[in-house]
């Protein structure tokens, strides 16, 4: 019998770091393999927003899907948006991949990153990798209280996010 919602997405989760994988989140978008066989899991964990797409071709046809959907967490007055994503008490390597689709210059899409409450970049915006590039930015963090808290919090625009990528280190 599967277990739905937010306790199915926590044991999928879980599976994932009982057999030594990292946890894979395809912003936005469903399940899918990528072309060296990870497995992305769908879109979850995330606080509010909304999953948007495009027809636009970026990369490989079989890792398309990880940047043909974005999670758009916008924030609403003092209320962050982003992601928490339930993990035991650990040091993890967090990998987060962007891809501007929309702007062909900088400047209309900048934010910054906190993470655990600490805010590790002030000003990111996506299109400075170029238009329908992907990039990545990574960190190791610790996870002390069982969530590891991914802010997206807007100066220009609306943040965008393709997908998530959290690897245990200790």
């Amino acid at each position: 019998q599967s277990i739905d919602g937010y306790g199915g997405d926590v044991l999928w989760l879980l599976a994932q770091l009982d057999a030594g994988s990292s946890v894979r989140i395809n912003c936005g978008g469903g399940d899918f393999r990528d072309s060296a066989e990870n497995l992305w899991g769908r879109d979850r964990f995330f606080l509010g927003g909304e999953a948007v797409a495009d027809r636009l071709k970026v990369g490989s046809p079989e890792d398309r899907p990880l940047h043909s959907r974005q999670r758009k967490p916008v924030n609403w007055g003092d209320v962050p948006r982003g992601y928490r994503i339930p993990l035991p008490p650990g040091e993890y390597r967090l990998s987060l991949r962007f891809c501007e689709r929309h702007f062909l210059r900088g400047g209309h899409r900048v934010f910054a990153i906190r993470l655990e409450g600490e805010e590790v970049v002030k000003a990111y915006d996506p299109s400075g990798a170029g238009f329908a590039t992907p990039d990545m930015k990574t960190w190791n963090v610790v996870v002390e209280d069982g969530l590891l808290d991914v802010v997206l919090v807007p100066r220009v625009g609306d943040p965008q996010i393709s997908a998530i990528e959290v690897e245990r280190v200790r």
